[in-house]
């Protein structure tokens, strides 16, 4: 059994408001013995396990519970993530908050929560939002990506705030690019080991790269200069062309996988524009384009399989990811993009716009999730 006895004082303590002196003083030891329990450096001596189960009111098996507890607290942190990953924002509040009842001090599942009223009203949940964060970076031990994800989230909240200074004081907390864990893991490692971290490297680095370049798209700018004769329209459309060249470079035997959606509606943003520049043939071809990728997104939505494009051999095609929706992506393309969106006004009555719908209609799902 994985014992972490300290973890368990530790939530049981900040459960019912108990500080560490006033703990020590009832078991007759110092604070910082206390303390070192919680960190994991040491354990209580056995004599006091029947005191400190006492204190708490509850049974020696009980103080023990370890494994058991993980086991809930991951699966719970797991249904909050794909409540909130297939589209149930609400449905993960609700479970996250009734998680925080039953487990206090799991900053996994606080920081679910904290990103789910994100991604639900980040203006609107700002002070909770920020009280989660606080909790996970001043009193949690927990490091890597819940530390700085945490630190993403708090920056974005003010910033979406209107507190631009606090947001750029937080990043500036962050590590640079170039200190990150898969910039540096292939310098201290070794034969296929080696590969494998290079692989991740370029893996992250060109996911980077295309949110860059795709986040330069959507910028209202001219990128060409205020003497170019190219609109702004057809400036977006190059850019966005670049992105899916990224993808191409990486994945060059044209398997996708997952990236095969993203391929999708960067095609549609071109799509949009050259409707804008009255290019209406233009804008058909993006829109077919991205029904095709859309329909081979959704042939391989749930496929664990390695890539096989020879840079990323040993990488796992993705099968979801925060920031998307992979049951419903299709569904979603038709009814929140194709048919709502007023550029497409000008051509909905066309018989090629028509066909793009009825060629993804089979494919797009409305749910898959399985509420409980």
């Amino acid at each position: 059994m994985n014992i972490k006895i300290g973890e368990k004082i530790k939530e049981l303590r900040k459960k019912y408001s108990i500080t560490q002196d006033k703990f020590s003083e009832y078991l007759g030891v110092t604070s910082q013995a206390v303390s070192r329990w919680e960190n994991g450096t040491c354990y209580p001596d056995v004599d006091l396990f029947p005191s400190i189960a006492n204190f708490f009111n509850i049974t020696i098996d009980e103080l023990f519970e370890s494994d058991r507890t993980q086991k809930r607290q991951k699966d719970l942190t797991w249904e909050i993530y794909q409540k909130s990953a297939h589209g149930y924002i609400d449905d993960a509040i609700i479970l996250a908050r009734e998680a925080l009842r039953e487990i206090p001090n799991n900053y996994k599942i606080m920081y679910e929560l904290k990103n789910v009223l994100f991604y639900k009203d980040a203006i609107g949940n700002k002070d909770e939002i920020i009280s989660l964060a606080k909790r996970i970076l001043e009193d949690s031990r927990e490091e890597g990506d819940i530390r700085y994800g945490t630190m993403q989230t708090m920056a974005l909240t003010y910033f979406k705030s209107g507190e631009d200074e606090k947001a750029k004081e937080i990043i500036k907390n962050l590590p640079s690019i170039f200190c990150a864990q898969e910039t540096m893991m292939p310098s201290v490692t070794k034969g296929d080991e080696k590969v494998l971290h290079i692989m991740r490297e370029i893996f992250y680095t060109s996911e980077c790269l295309y949110n860059a370049v795709k986040n330069l798209a959507y910028q209202d700018y001219d990128f060409c200069g205020k003497d170019s004769s190219i609109p702004k329209e057809k400036q977006k459309i190059m850019i966005q062309e670049k992105t899916i060249q990224i993808l191409k470079i990486i994945y060059d035997d044209g398997n996708f996988g997952f990236y095969n959606h993203r391929i999708a509606f960067r095609y549609e943003e071109m799509a949009k524009n050259y409707i804008l520049l009255n290019e209406y043939n233009q804008a058909f071809e993006c829109l077919e384009k991205a029904a095709d990728h859309l329909i081979a997104y959704e042939q391989c939505a749930d496929d664990e399989t390695e890539f096989t494009a020879i840079l990323v051999s040993q990488i796992p095609n993705p099968p979801g990811h925060m920031h998307d929706k992979p049951s419903n992506m299709t569904y979603d393309f038709i009814h929140d993009n194709l048919l709502k969106d007023d550029v497409y006004i000008a051509v909905k009555d066309h018989e090629r716009f028509k066909a793009v719908i009825d060629k993804l209609t089979p494919y797009a799902k409305i749910e898959q999730y399985e509420k409980p």
